[in-house]
């Protein structure tokens, strides 16, 4: 099972720290999860508040490439509804070439409506707005010439000015929120980032959802299916110990979520949609995990003001119990 770090990129207008600092905090934890041996670093988009300050991760992943030599550097997720998908296909073949095949795209329709409002742009169709975006832009990856013809985008033949994708060169997956919504993408041909914390009841849910992803996933895609299960992860000597640290964090990382549900510590620890507990504890789920098929886990240790010297220490934990 692949292990991979995700940084939510929150912002908190009440501390100490600059943006410029969190930005180089983010960076030390890449460097550091290079060194745990992780799979790759995710960042995520978002617009117009503190839920997250990184407006181009696409940017902030070739900041970070200069730091680091071998770890994945992916989105976690970019915000394809936002951008001109010919535009943003151009952007990602570039920085993959860039940073030599490192690089992991996770591609969202977004799902904040200050964000949508902002931007004047429409909630009622971002289904159909992220589906052709998908199939555009992977498209203009993977094949020399292109015409598209669709509801909300149309082209006649054009080609990027960046080289192909070959197979395995680019990790492309889409974000779902629902559990149908997974099994659906998967069976699309779609590799899929999803959080069970967003629409699960509990952690055994997760082996049903891993069997069915099994069952009708296909890899006869130019671009491979890597599947990412989502989870938040804190670490301590004792399960009191690790719920008493990520209680407080995680009340923090919902209250940011001015606009969109609250989820509350006491559904999301009892009913086990996260990995906090002790070594024994956090071990346990993990060979859960693996036991059920997860190919893919993504962690997110730094959340809702987590001292760093906690995210580090999970981080460390989770890579000796994984090694």
């Amino acid at each position: 099972m692949k292990i991979s770090v995700m940084q939510v990129c929150d912002y908190y207008t009440d501390t100490s720290a600059s943006r410029a600092e969190i930005y180089a905090e983010i960076r030390d934890e890449a460097v550091l999860a290079e060194a745990l041996d992780y799979n790759s670093f995710l960042v995520a988009e978002h617009h117009f508040s503190d839920y997250g300050i990184v407006t181009s991760p696409l940017i902030l992943l070739s900041w970070l490439s200069q730091s680091s030599s071998k770890i994945g550097l992916g989105t976690g997720v970019t915000v394809a509804n936002f951008r001109d998908p010919r535009i943003l296909a151009g952007e990602i073949g570039l920085l993959s070439s860039l940073i030599e095949n490192r690089l992991e795209i996770g591609l969202g329709s977004g799902f904040l409506p200050n964000e949508y409002a902002h931007l004047e742009l429409s909630l009622d169709d971002k289904r159909t707005v992220f589906d052709e975006s998908y199939e555009v832009i992977k498209r203009l990856l993977t094949e020399e010439r292109v015409s598209y013809e669709g509801r909300h985008f149309s082209f006649e033949e054009l080609t990027l000015n960046t080289e192909r994708v070959s197979k395995g060169r680019v990790h492309l997956r889409t974000a779902v929120m629902s559990k149908e919504g997974i099994v659906k993408c998967a069976a699309s041909g779609k590799s899929v980032i999803y959080a069970p914390y967003a629409s699960f009841s509990n952690f055994n849910e997760i082996e049903q959802i891993s069997t069915q992803i099994a069952q009708s996933s296909t890899d006869s895609s130019l671009i491979p299916q890597d599947h990412m299960l989502t989870m938040h992860c804190v670490i301590a000597e004792t399960d009191e110990e690790a719920k008493a640290a990520a209680q407080p964090a995680f009340d923090v990382f919902m209250n940011t979520r001015l606009f969109a549900p609250k989820i509350p510590f006491a559904s999301f620890y009892e009913n086990s949609l996260c990995l906090v507990g002790s070594r024994a504890s956090v071990r346990e789920k993990l060979k859960k995990l693996r036991r059920w098929g997860v190919d893919h886990l993504l962690l997110c240790f730094n959340f809702g003001r987590m001292p760093k010297d906690r995210v580090e220490y999970s981080m460390r934990e989770v890579a000796r119990l994984a090694g």
